[in-house]
């Protein structure tokens, strides 16, 4: 029997003999949400003159429509993410993520890191490689900023590991043997969690992403491959885990300027080394492509660590210890509040905290080119309204009367006494006697 209900009324103008009868078809959700649409059959006005003949018409009518219905088919089903744009018309685009969580988790406590996905597919996110115990949720297409659970049984402790993304049609097709997909996956992006920290950092899935290219990136060496796009400071492509093989991207057409960086995250001093191999001219190794119709790429991180004393970081790192009696402090540049690379604002007595020292950059032609060294100026320590400025050391003074940090090497500041009592004390940054291992 046709799940619907007819009914009808009768609607009498105010001093006229005309009558107007309205049969509204209430339809059960199987008709989609275009038919849900209120629907009404509404029979021409006229004066009813012939009372008999009108009634028979009563019961023919909703007979009329039920047939009507019927001959109508099954309606197209929507999903919730159509927008109603022409190129999802006439397909099905019905959500089957059955037990996927695509809750945007904001608060600080209950998301674990966050993913800005730049690319304009719906992902699935899993820690580590795709398996069912490793699932964190999904990712809407363009969606930034986006918060993924914390489920405490994953993340433990400080650590770096692999976000690794699938679309959801394969995660649909594969769920029952995603082990498969590994080394085939949407995106792999290298992440880092800090249990103390607030991960507020998102991280990012590039649009590039997505084509019918392939990326392919063997890394058998003991650092996390990133390839990145533009600089070895732009966008990354992908990412391949040490010791791994055959880790495979899909890029979409287009020219690239491709860069090698490493990366390591030391889990003691919540640091996360970059560095990029610098060709003998000092340049950072660059790798132009076009990449269409299909073509297949081969990139071996083996080639690139063959010497280790050209890589850089193109970074600086300022240690910074808090040796106050008690008592937290934080690190400012100006008057911004800095934070470590993993989302620290605040180290607490007894602690220390590494930041990153970035490098000058300049362009020059399709390159882009880190100095060896930096002005390091105006940034301060302390409690709350109570911080001081680093002081210049002789031993690092330039021409301006000025630290100059060098690439590479870390620099040492440590805060000591009692912002209660007799104050605090600032000390010169002290320079690392080696450059930090790479």
């Amino acid at each position: 029997m046709l799940p619907c209900a007819l009914e009808h009324g009768r609607v009498k103008e105010e001093g006229l003999e005309q009558y107007a009868f309205v049969y509204p078809v209430i339809a059960g959700s199987w008709i989609g949400k275009k038919a849900r649409m209120s629907f009404y059959i509404i029979l021409e006005e006229k004066n009813m003159t012939n009372t008999m003949g009108f009634r028979k018409f009563l019961w023919i009518a909703p007979a009329v429509l039920c047939i009507i219905l019927l001959l109508a088919g099954c309606p197209m089903t929507t999903s919730s993410d159509n927008n109603g744009t022409d190129s999802d018309k006439g397909k099905d685009t019905t959500d089957t993520s059955a037990g996927i969580d695509w809750t945007n988790y904001e608060t600080a406590g209950t998301y674990s890191v966050r993913v800005r996905n730049d690319a304009n597919r719906d992902l699935v996110v899993f820690k580590d490689s795709p398996a069912p115990e490793n699932l964190l949720g999904g990712v809407k297409k363009n969606e930034g900023n986006h918060g993924l659970p914390l489920k405490t049984s994953l993340f433990t402790a400080n650590a770096d590991f692999a976000l690794v993304f699938l679309t959801l049609e394969d995660y649909n097709t594969y769920k029952d043997n995603l082990h498969s997909r590994a080394q085939y996956p949407f995106a792999r992006v290298f992440a880092v969690y800090n249990k103390n920290g607030t991960n507020e950092v998102p991280f990012l899935v590039d649009s590039k992403l997505g084509g019918t290219n392939k990326l392919i990136l063997d890394n058998m060496t003991s650092y996390s491959m990133e390839i990145r796009r533009n600089s070895p400071r732009g966008e990354t492509l992908g990412y391949a885990p040490f010791q791994s093989n055959n880790t495979v991207l899909n890029i979409v057409d287009g020219d690239y300027n491709l860069f090698v960086v490493f990366k390591k995250y030391n889990p003691l001093r919540d640091e996360i080394i970059t560095m990029y191999p610098k060709a003998p001219d000092g340049l950072p190794i660059m790798i132009d492509y076009a990449l269409e119709n299909g073509t297949s790429i081969n990139i071996n991180a083996g080639t690139y660590t063959s010497s280790i004393a050209n890589l850089s970081s193109g970074y600086a790192y300022l240690v910074v210890k808090n040796n106050m009696a008690s008592g937290g402090l934080r690190v400012l540049k100006g008057s911004e509040v800095q934070k470590t690379a993993t989302g620290i604002a605040t180290i607490n007595s007894g602690e220390s905290r590494t930041y990153l020292i970035p490098m000058d950059a300049t362009v020059s032609g399709d390159h882009t080119i880190y100095s060896d060294t930096t002005i390091f100026a105006g940034w301060k320590v302390g409690p709350t309204n109570r911080d001081k400025e680093i002081p210049v050391s002789d031993a690092l003074k330039g021409d301006g009367d000025q630290n100059i940090f060098k690439s590479d090497y870390t620099y040492t500041v440590t805060v000591t006494g009692d912002p209660n009592k007799e104050g605090i004390t600032v000390s010169d940054p002290v320079e690392s006697e080696e450059k930090i291992e790479l």
